[in-house]
């Protein structure tokens, strides 16, 4: 498995996401992909029940996560997973951010 990376600026050591041209922090240029931690909380989720590319039947389960950093990601889950469980990020090679409940 690869190492999780968010958008970020070497200067201040801010993470955002989604990518910016400029820091959030300190108007930096010269953003990146940094290591990042993958741990996240659930905010909210959501069932995508009719979508583009969704077969009938199919439905797709979304959730708003806040990042240790202070970013907001919106990512795909597995199943449907509640407010304030813990989640590990991972980038999948559809380029889709995927996360899944912790363990304990």
């Amino acid at each position: 498995m690869t190492q999780f990376r968010l958008y970020g600026c070497p200067a201040c050591g801010q993470l955002q996401f989604p990518p910016r041209r400029r820091c959030g922090r300190c108007s930096g240029t010269a953003l990146g992909w940094m290591p990042a931690s993958p741990r996240g909380v659930i905010e909210d989720a959501t069932i995508v029940r009719r979508a583009a590319g969704l077969a009938p039947g199919e439905v797709r389960h979304l959730a708003t996560v806040a990042h240790e950093s202070g970013a907001r990601l919106i990512v795909r889950t597995p199943e449907a997973l509640p407010a304030g469980t813990a989640v590990r990020l991972e980038m999948h090679e559809s380029d889709a951010l995927w996360a899944d409940a912790t363990e304990g």
